[in-house]
Formats: C-alpha cells, sequence, structure tokens
C-alpha cells in the first residue's frame, strides 16, 4: 500500500492511500485538492485586494494605518489604526456580488474572541493604556467596482468572553 499525505484541508491532514479501489478515489481526491489551492490563491489575493482598499479607506477617512496582518498565536489582525486618541482592531471581509452572505456575518463569536484575545495581546505589547473598539468592513464587489461599508463598533469584547 502506497501513502500520500496531502495538503491540509480545513485543520485536517488528509491522508489518502492508492490500494486497487482506492486508487480512483486518490486521484479525484488530488484532483479537488490541486483544484482548492487554487481557489484559496485566488481567494487570498482578492482578500489581500480586500485588505488594501481597505486600508486606501481608513487613510481617507483620517486614520493612522499602524500594522496591518498583526499575528497572535493562530489568529490574524487584518489592520490595527488609529483615530484621535483610541485604537481600532478592524477584520476586513471581502466578498464577490455573487456571493449569498453578508461579508459581516462571516465574523462568528469565536472569531470574535480570538480577534478581542490578540487585541488585548497587542495593546500590552505595545503598552498602550487607549480605549479600543472593533470595527468591520466588508467589502463587495459588483461588476467592475468595490463597495466599502464600514461597521463601527461591529461588536463588543464583553459580548464574547
Amino acid at each position: 500500500m502506497n501513502c500520500n499525505y496531502f495538503s491540509q484541508l480545513n485543520s485536517s491532514l488528509v491522508l489518502t492511500c492508492k490500494y486497487s479501489s482506492y486508487e480512483i478515489f486518490s486521484n479525484q481526491l488530488r484532483y479537488i485538492c490541486t483544484n482548492m489551492s487554487q481557489n484559496n490563491k485566488h481567494n487570498t489575493q482578492f482578500g489581500k485586494l480586500g485588505e488594501d482598499i481597505a486600508a486606501e479607506y481608513l487613510t481617507k477617512e483620517k486614520y493612522t494605518v499602524l500594522i496591518r496582518n498583526y499575528r497572535y498565536i493562530k489568529t490574524e489582525i487584518d489592520i490595527i489604526c488609529r483615530k484621535d486618541n483610541e485604537i481600532i482592531f478592524v477584520e476586513v471581509k471581502t466578498r464577490s456580488s455573487d456571493m449569498m452572505a453578508y461579508p459581516e456575518k462571516a465574523v462568528g463569536k469565536s472569531k470574535q474572541k480570538n480577534i478581542r484575545l490578540a487585541a488585548e495581546n497587542y495593546l500590552e505589547e505595545q503598552n498602550l493604556l487607549l480605549p479600543a473598539r472593533f470595527d468591520i468592513i466588508a467589502i463587495v464587489k459588483t461588476d467592475k467596482k468595490f463597495e466599502v461599508e464600514h461597521i463601527i463598533d461591529a461588536f463588543y469584547p464583553f459580548d464574547v468572553l
């Protein structure tokens, strides 16, 4: 029996074994993995474009972008910025117009909790004692343009304890 490991899919390691009838399944899985890899690359590029648009929007709105793609453990905060005397942690959600769900609906309680923990770590790292808030910038691609919706105070840290 010849076993091959494929890339991680949804945090699960996929193991396929080529052995008689399993060989067909293995080939199908390889095709799916290849397509998923290409889709993930497209999604990553599309998401980065959305983050670029969001950063540009925030700058035009007189926010100072402090850092992008801040990582803490397994969580990433897309944009951390400052306006007046407040630190703003921004989650950017980018979708194409053919998607059914609203981008801001993709930030569930678990994601909010992780963002809150990462935000606490950032504030502690930087020794910042300023008020903070959590915003979502939803970007939807419609035809040849992007619509930007800035949801201020999208969630509150005590909602996700």
